[in-house]
């Protein structure tokens, strides 16, 4: 799958969801994420990467409508499309909502940072949604923003 001029890992049809839908129109930000699961290596293979995904969409599947990322970028610098951006995922609370686009990087960075390859694949991925969307200069928040931004 292509978003911007980058392909991207597509596994839509492997985590079906039942979120409500939106507009893409209506997305005015990004937002970002960690999953606060271990870190893993640089050289993991994509298998292993998408068992780790198989376990956030099972966990989100429990406490949710299905996994509430639509973008992911790992340690080794894949990335994948986990869901439709048209679907108001429940990833930063309340009405925000409706308005962000979300990319989960995948580890903890309580105590490290994300390494300088999944870092830079996060910025390539940034780049080319703003590019699909035609909004290059849509802003990038933080999860904990959007208590600010869109206080319930």
């Amino acid at each position: 799958m292509r978003i911007g001029n980058i392909d991207v890992i597509d596994l839509r049809s492997r985590y079906p969801s039942n979120y409500a839908p939106r507009e893409l129109s209506l997305i005015n930000s990004l937002s970002i994420h960690h999953s606060v699961n271990r870190n893993m290596p640089v050289y993991s293979s994509t298998s292993e990467e998408i068992r780790e995904l198989d376990l956030i969409h099972a966990y989100h599947k429990g406490k949710f409508r299905g996994i509430a990322y639509p973008l992911v970028v790992f340690p080794s610098g894949n990335q994948y499309l986990t869901g439709d951006w048209d679907s108001i995922r429940y990833v930063v609370g309340g009405q925000g909502n409706v308005y962000t686009l979300s990319v989960l990087l995948h580890g903890t960075f309580i105590d490290e940072d994300p390494g300088q390859i999944q870092l830079e694949s996060t910025q390539e991925l940034l780049d080319n949604v703003r590019m699909e969307l035609m909004k290059p200069q849509i802003p990038l928040y933080g999860h904990k923003d959007f208590v600010r931004l869109y206080p319930n």
